[in-house]
């Protein structure tokens, strides 16, 4: 057994290594320094005696961890206390809010119909005046024609032949009594006149006569004009008015066929744009089920981030100004070429009824598939090793793949990232190795987005490290079980249990004290206990249920690219669904090209690659960022098309980053040598 030394020994008791020395001092233990050894009888007599120390500080440490928890729980207390008082002021606020509101509503309606019924009033009075003053319609009713009029024009003439006679009577009457005075007169007088009154009476009878007759007849052949003008009058009304009918009924009968026949025109129009509408809809599903897109999201519009208001109107196929007015109800209005956040773009097209999803600037260069599940079959799963830098990474997949792969490594570390795969029990894994270093940081990252076990690897001697903590956070952020591999047990001064103690502060409690992390004590280079983690990793693999669908177009991830002198572009690429083939049209971020060769991990040429397969392919035209994501497409144009326009959005995003030095920011540019200071 190992022997202990006395600073692993002191940080056990929780002490310093010179306090540690005192006492070894006092029981007469010889020791020199802190990484003096002790012999396992002088460490049970430590033990022993240390024990009331250990105890009190024991004892100590848990009255500190109740003093804590009471504090916390008595603040816990006041703030819930508190919180609560807050929620009941909040009720009661706006319960009073409330009632005063309906208050003010109750009181604006009770105004509101008071001032409708004043109004009603007021035009009830108003219309009753004005029927008052309108003349009263003697008019006929029903519609004349022309046999009603000659049978007005027939009773009108009776009614003014009897009104003539009656006229005619009257006169009459009133002659008669005129001549019986004037005789009565004269047989008074005939003794003073004599015979020559009858003459005289004759004469002035006759004289009376003459223009009462001349007056009757005036006055009858004015009556007669009168009432031939009152008769043509009335024909000429009435065929006026027939006109006007008949004018009527054409313009209606004009107005209808019109109506009629735009509305054949505006239902043909709509039949039309319904049929355009329905082609469209058909040709995307064609293009969507030749892509693997999901027909659920067919009407779904993506949007990029940070879209201005013209380029969101353009992409849901509204007019501009709709989007604008809607800002400004918001309260932010906005111009056409400003930028819009994520809440705005869903929050205006939500109410303009169109389904949209924002995307980022790594979802732009992404892809996404629709796979159908009976399409699905198991797949290898993907494993990336992490770990703290010179943790054993390379050595524990050297002893897997019984490779040197470690030997041919600058100084043994790893400077890039690897992939290869390899047959446990008749079953195949794909392992990926990524670099320990604090600066390979983001391709640690990107190996954590593309696996879908990490073996998170830390050496027993030296326990949690920095990169060890942030290949648990990079693992996290991927939604990536992690299975933990205590490396180098066979090293003196190994603790595997000091290792998993440290880990419970990141929630990776082993399943021997009741956790839910698979834990391996494992020595790579002396391989003990690689089985058994090899075990682990099938075991999580059979967990996770990994498929995909390897009968249609290839899809995945470029590990790391580089430029060969003697064969051009080089990609490492692991194939995450479909099959790879040679000759085909690949894009990868902005790189295009077609797949002149496939190179297995030990160079061997392969024709295809399947889900889960790291493969080297030649003949990509320029060179793809590590990371990218990368598919196959059945049309070349189009494929280069996608590239073409990637590179333009990419040179255009690098020309608008281009930093202009003012005079507020010139001393912050000189102080990162970014301008030249001139001496004058």
């Amino acid at each position: 057994m190992a022997k202990t030394r006395v600073h692993d020994l002191a940080k056990e008791y929780g002490m310093t290594s010179k306090e540690m020395l005192g006492h070894l001092k006092d029981m007469m233990i010889p020791a020199k320094s802190p990484s003096s050894t002790l012999e396992d009888a002088y460490v049970s007599i430590v033990r022993k005696k240390l024990k009331p120390i250990l105890e009190a500080r024991a004892a100590e440490i848990e009255a500190q961890k109740k003093a804590e928890a009471a504090e916390k729980a008595a603040a816990e207390k006041a703030a819930a206390k508190k919180a609560e008082a807050e929620r009941i002021a909040a009720e009661q606020r706006r319960e009073k809010e409330r009632r005063e509101e309906e208050k003010r509503r109750a009181e604006a309606e009770a105004a509101h119909k008071r001032a409708e019924a004043q109004k009603a009033a007021e035009e009830a009075k108003k219309k009753a005046a004005e029927e008052a003053r309108r003349p009263k319609d003697t008019a006929p009713k029903s519609l004349p024609t022309f046999s009603n009029l000659l049978d007005q024009i027939a009773e009108q003439e009776e009614v003014l032949k009897e009104q003539a006679k009656q006229t005619a009577q009257k006169k009459e009457e009133a002659r008669g009594g005129r001549p019986a005075k004037e005789a009565g007169s004269v047989r008074a007088g005939r003794g003073r006149r004599g015979a020559s009154s009858a003459h005289e009476e004759t004469t002035i009878e006759e004289q009376n006569m003459r223009p009462s007759r001349g007056r009757n007849h005036k006055s009858a052949r004015h009556e007669g004009k009168q009432s031939d003008d009152r008769y043509s009058r009335m024909a000429h009304e009435a065929e006026e008015y027939n006109r006007e009918h008949v004018l009527e009924e054409a313009r209606k009968a004009v107005r209808e066929a019109t109506e009629e026949s735009t509305g054949r025109r505006k239902r043909r129009k709509e039949r039309r744009k319904q049929q355009q509408a329905e082609a469209e809809h058909e040709q995307k599903a064609e293009e969507a089920i030749q892509n693997d897109q999901d027909l659920s999201k067919l009407d779904r519009v993506d949007v990029p981030q940070g879209a201005t208001v013209a380029q969101l109107a353009e992409l849901i196929g509204v007019p501009a100004n709709d989007i604008i007015k809607r800002l400004f109800l918001l309260g932010t209005p906005l111009t056409m070429t400003q930028s819009m956040s994520d809440d705005l773009i869903e929050l205006v097209a939500d109410d303009l009824g169109v389904d949209v999803r924002v995307m980022t600037k790594e979802e732009e260069n992404s892809f996404s598939f629709y796979d159908d599940p009976k399409d699905l079959k198991p797949r290898p799963p993907v494993v990336t090793v992490m770990g703290h830098v010179d943790h054993g990474k390379t050595s524990l997949l050297d002893a897997i793949r019984h490779t040197g792969v470690a030997e041919e490594e600058a100084g043994g570390i790893t400077q890039a990232i690897g992939a290869s795969q390899v047959k446990i029990n008749g079953r195949t894994i794909t392992f990926i190795d990524t670099p320990g270093h604090a600066t390979f940081t983001a391709m640690r990252a990107r190996g954590a987005k593309v696996t879908d076990i990490v073996i998170l690897i830390v050496a027993a001697d030296d326990g949690v490290m920095p990169q060890t903590v942030e290949s648990i956070d990079h693992a996290r952020a991927a939604n990536v079980p992690i299975i933990v591999a205590v490396n180098k047990i066979d090293k003196p001064g190994a603790d595997p249990q000091r290792v998993r103690q440290e880990l419970t502060k990141y929630d990776l409690i082993p399943e021997e004290w009741g956790g839910q992390t698979m834990f391996c004590d494992i020595s790579a280079k002396k391989k003990i206990g690689i089985d058994n983690l090899l075990e682990s990793v099938l075991l999580e693999a059979d967990v996770l249920e990994l498929k995909a669908n390897p009968d249609t177009f290839a899809s995945g991830f470029v590990l790391e690219a580089k430029l060969d002198r003697g064969r051009g572009s080089v990609a490492t690429v692991l194939v995450n669904r479909g099959t790879l083939h040679d000759g085909d049209a690949v894009v990868a971020g902005m790189a295009f090209g077609h797949v002149r060769a496939m190179l297995d991990q030990h160079g061997n040429s392969v024709d295809l690659a399947g889900p889960s397969d790291p493969v080297e392919i030649l003949g990509l035209q320029s060179v793809p960022m590590a990371g990218d994501e990368f598919r196959v497409f059945t049309d070349e144009r189009e494929a280069r098309a996608l590239a073409d326009q990637r590179a333009l959005k990419a040179r255009i995003e690098e020309q608008n980053k281009v930093k202009h030095v003012t005079l507020e920011n010139l001393f912050d540019t000189m102080a990162d040598a970014e301008g030249k200071e001139l001496n004058l």
